[in-house]
């Protein structure tokens, strides 16, 4: 009898698929912060590029970190989650587009995302427009628009042309992944997900203008979704309970970015991953989550208490919202990791000066390059080893079928 041949590994694949590998929920998670974003994906880059050099085969060495980012997304998470900045790097990190282009973002957009209103019209509105936003994703779109990762639904949109990207739902995205905005019409968090049913009708481009708009920074995104009936609507509407889930309702919302609740999306996203692994009791959750920059302590150097000090001081109101969501998603992790069910992994940069959120000159990127430089040559440093913990709990994961 003649033996059948084994199917030719994938050259990533070094390791075994093991047991734990079941048992385990892997999520990867972008903070919020703005123009500060470009530290997270210096230090994602760093993680990749080490976790790279850590399996042991010449041509995954050897191959294009673009390709070696999407594949470790691909190979070893469940999920890429985010808030505001984080939330588009989640989303453009799912549908395939080249981490390269992630850092252009940063580098070559940022007077295109942060277009500033006319003088007299930001006193009575944000600072800037979400047109620049809305500009960036049309344009990496069709830039990509036969590579990205989409289900045969929303390559049936692509190829059908016109204003497709605009139409392309969360939902289509072939990969879980989720952004974290507040609806303030409903007074509640939002969890748009590409997975979970009550979310995946929303659009791509509404997810993300969602989660950016920043108090103060950018307009409320508003916009409707068509989403499933809950049980007590179909009630007080007279609905025939028997038809399931086919009823739909619209929803109106008016999002804003999610990072006044979640800056950072992990323990929200955790537990909503939870929940939707109930049933699997010794569920294990690994987490590695990047920071977009911490500042070191200090008093605050031209602040009043009044209102304008609490918009254009030295801290803003957003700004202190976003860092205290940050320290409590820590804090609530230290406790909850002695369960044994959680382990979260943040790699955070010290930043040692201040950045602001909308700050995209090339002095600010610059900076914030020279910080992660200084500390990526200190092999102690707290970033340093967190990327070293987060690349040992990577290769323990195991790798998907």
């Amino acid at each position: 009898m003649t033996q059948m041949k084994k199917k030719k590994k994938d050259v990533y694949k070094m390791n075994p698929k093991d047991k734990r590998q079941d048992q385990c929920h892997n999520i990867l998670s972008f903070d919020g912060g703005g123009i500060r974003g470009y530290c997270s994906l210096l230090m994602f880059e760093k993680y990749c590029k080490e976790l790279q050099n850590c399996i042991p085969d010449h041509n995954v060495k050897d191959s294009d970190l673009n390709d070696f980012v999407y594949q470790i997304i691909r190979e070893k998470f469940d999920l890429i989650c985010g808030t505001s900045i984080g939330g588009i790097i989640a989303i453009m990190l799912a549908l395939g587009i080249p981490f390269s282009e992630l850092k252009d973002l940063f580098l070559k957009k940022g007077s295109t995302i942060f277009q500033k209103e006319w003088f007299f019209k930001r006193i009575v509105t944000t600072k800037y427009s979400d047109e620049g936003l809305k500009t960036v994703y049309k344009d990496l779109m069709i830039k990509y628009k036969h590579k990205l990762k989409l289900t045969d639904s929303g390559k049936n949109k692509v190829n059908l042309g016109g204003e497709w990207y605009n139409n392309l739902k969360m939902g289509e995205i072939d990969f879980n992944v989720a952004v974290l905005a507040y609806d303030l019409l409903d007074k509640q968090s939002c969890y748009f997900s590409s997975t979970f049913k009550q979310t995946v009708g929303v659009n791509i481009i509404d997810a993300l203008l969602s989660t950016s708009a920043a108090p103060t920074y950018f307009p409320i995104h508003k916009f409707s979704v068509m989403v499933p009936m809950k049980e007590d609507e179909k009630r007080v509407l007279r609905y025939d309970l028997n038809k399931g889930e086919k009823q739909m309702i619209k929803r109106d919302l008016f999002c804003v970015d999610g990072g006044v609740y979640a800056n950072d999306p992990a323990l929200v996203c955790h537990f909503a991953q939870s929940f939707r692994n109930r049933r699997h009791k010794n569920m294990i959750y690994n987490i590695i989550s990047f920071g977009t920059g911490r500042e070191k302590p200090h008093a605050p150097s031209t602040f009043f208490e009044n209102s304008i000090s609490w918009i254009l001081g030295e801290p803003a109101i957003f700004d202190v919202m976003m860092d205290a969501t940050t320290e409590l998603v820590s804090q609530i992790f230290g406790n909850y990791i002695k369960t044994g069910h959680v382990v979260n992994i943040k790699v955070q940069l010290e930043l040692e000066g201040r950045i602001t959120l909308d700050d995209y000159s090339k002095t600010a990127l610059d900076n914030q390059k020279a910080y992660f430089d200084k500390k990526d040559k200190s092999s102690t440093s707290e970033m340093s080893t967190a990327v070293k913990n987060a690349i040992g709990l990577t290769m323990l994961m195991g790798w998907k079928d």
